[in-house]
């Protein structure tokens, strides 16, 4: 600002400004996060405190094939597939309004119509009173990984359907050790009971 005196000359000239080395601090912390949750092999979304969607990142458009466009303003009902009941989204809200992390698997419906298993953890965020105003919600997609562990529990189930047929004291264990199957040959011999064994370390148990 210049200051002049009653006939036009200058005599003083004022500045002022502000440090903005903190909000330029803030800006680029920002943008970090923002690229980090953009470039995520995870799906991230993040609603308001009634589960609006305010937000998704690109890997929730791979993983559903719904645009960002399609699915803002809505809630995540939008993937529903009606496999799991009332009880299971109850536990889920009245987890996370008690400012709890939840954290679970779901079986969703993509915008194709197909299903898949995710892993979701879903956090609350909360103002500074405390207060939830809004939901973060990650995961990914698992539908591989508990298509191979229903694969394997079928295979033990028949595995064990066929060991209980034998005559001679058989049990089986899997890899790690732990009984997967005791037939009643094995009860005599052993003394010990099929219930009392199963998932558990063969090791817990030796014949005489």
């Amino acid at each position: 600002t210049v200051i002049r005196d009653e006939s036009g000359k200058i005599i003083a000239t004022l500045s002022s400004g502000e440090d903005i080395t903190e909000r330029k601090k803030n800006e680029a912390q920002f943008r970090k996060l923002s690229s980090a949750v953009n470039q995520s092999a995870d799906s991230v979304v993040i609603t308001d405190r009634k589960g609006v969607i305010e937000y998704v990142n690109p890997a929730f458009e791979r993983m559903t094939g719904y645009s960002r466009e399609e699915v803002i303003g809505k809630t995540p009902a939008i993937l529903n597939s009606g496999r799991h009941d009332a009880a299971f989204y109850k536990t889920l809200w009245d987890t996370i309004l008690r400012g709890e992390v939840f954290r679970g698997e779901f079986i969703n419906r993509k915008k194709n119509g197909d299903l898949y298993s995710q892993g979701e953890t879903i956090t609350p965020i909360k103002d500074e009173t405390g207060k939830v105003t809004h939901f973060v919600s990650s995961g990914r997609d698992i539908t591989e990984r508990v298509a191979a562990q229903n694969a394997l529990k079928e295979s033990e189930q028949r595995l064990a359907g066929i060991i209980s047929f034998l005559p001679d004291a058989t049990f089986a264990i899997d890899r790690a050790g732990t009984v997967i199957a005791w037939n009643r040959a094995m009860e005599v011999l052993s003394g010990v009971k099929a219930a009392d064994m199963i998932g558990r370390g063969n090791y817990e148990y030796a014949l005489p």
